[in-house]
C-alpha cells in the first residue's frame, strides 16, 4: 500500500505536473504524471481539447500520484466534451476518486497497474509503444 493518499498533495508546485499529447490518425493520446490539482487542472484539459479531425481521446492518468475534486471536475467534463470517445486510464489515485465519487458507472474508465515509471513511462495503446515523455512526434504542452 503506498503512501500517498488521495486527500493530500505531496507539494503544490507547478512542475510536479506533466501532460504530453501525440494525435495518431483521428485519436489524440494524452498522458499526465504528478499531481492533479486545482493549479494543474487545466493544463489538462487544454492538452484534451478537441482538434480537427479528432474522433477519440485516450487520457492515460497511470502516473498520477494525487488528484483533487479539480482534477474529477476536469474527468467529468471530458466525457461532457467526448462522450464514448473518451477513454481514461486510471492508477491508484485516480481510481480512488472515481470511486468516492461514485461516478465509475458514468466516467469510461479502464484501470491499469502504476506499473510505468514517471519519468520515461513506457505505455501500450492502440498497438503502438511509445515513450510519451521523449517522442519525437509528441506535440509537448508543459515546458
Amino acid at each position: 500500500m503506498s503512501n500517498t493518499t488521495a486527500s493530500q498533495p505531496s507539494s503544490g508546485r507547478l512542475s510536479a505536473f506533466k501532460v504530453s499529447r501525440v494525435r495518431r490518425g483521428n485519436t489524440v493520446y494524452v498522458f499526465a504524471a504528478g499531481e492533479l490539482d486545482a493549479a494543474t487542472a487545466p493544463r489538462l484539459e487544454d492538452a484534451c481539447e478537441a482538434a480537427d479531425g479528432v474522433t477519440r481521446l485516450v487520457v492515460d492518468l497511470r502516473a498520477v500520484t494525487f488528484i483533487d475534486s479539480a482534477g474529477g471536475r476536469v474527468l467529468v467534463g471530458l466525457f461532457g466534451s467526448w462522450g464514448a470517445t473518451v477513454t481514461i486510464m486510471a492508477g491508484a489515485a485516480t481510481r480512488r476518486v472515481v470511486d468516492v465519487a461514485g461516478l465509475s458507472g458514468l466516467l469510461p474508465v479502464v484501470y491499469a497497474p502504476d506499473s510505468r515509471p514517471i519519468r520515461s513511462p513506457v505505455t501500450h495503446l492502440a498497438g503502438f509503444v511509445r515513450t510519451s515523455w521523449e517522442s519525437a512526434d509528441s506535440e509537448r504542452v508543459d515546458p
